[in-house]
């Protein structure tokens, strides 16, 4: 979306009850809290391109240009909706309106990642704990634990950072 982004009016969201009932918080203070809200993936998303692990720190969670898009997410239940989908309708302070239909999420039984969206998605969270040259070897022991004599060198890896 872009610059777009700040030209958003409202957010709508149609998903399955059980996402509401799981991620249903309307209101943040903390990035706990955020994990747990479907308001505030969606204005992450919208704003950042992303929900990896920095979207939900406290810092970001109260970020005003974060707080002001979020406010502008309404969700509502659908038992017709699959788990895994959601229905997504932006409007626009000029009256245009974009609308999606995401089938499955990215990650879901029916839609799993991809090798290289694994390590991607591996490598952006176990950096933050480890460092990024760690979480590398790391990963590369994972993908080589058949191989190896001993898998309690990937533990002993991990915990060596």
């Amino acid at each position: 979306m872009g610059a777009r982004v700040h030209d958003i009016e409202a957010v709508e969201l149609r998903t399955h009850p059980l996402v509401l009932e799981l991620t249903g918080k309307r209101s943040q203070r903390t990035g706990l809290e955020g994990k747990f809200s479907v308001y505030h993936s969606a204005a992450c998303a919208l704003l950042r391109g992303d929900g990896a692990p920095t979207a939900y720190t406290d810092e970001v969670v109260n970020l005003p240009e974060l707080v002001a898009l979020r406010d502008r997410v309404t969700a509502v239940a659908d038992p017709a909706c699959h788990e895994a989908s959601v229905d997504i309708a932006v409007t626009f302070a000029d009256g245009n309106r974009v609308t999606k239909h995401v089938e499955r999420a990215i990650g879901s039984r029916e839609r799993p990642l991809s090798d290289a969206e694994i390590e991607h998605k591996f490598c952006v969270q176990s950096g933050l704990v480890i460092g990024d040259a760690a979480a590398a070897r790391l990963l590369d022991l994972a993908w080589r634990l058949e191989t190896l004599a001993d898998s309690g060198e990937v533990a002993r890896m991990a915990m060596a950072g």
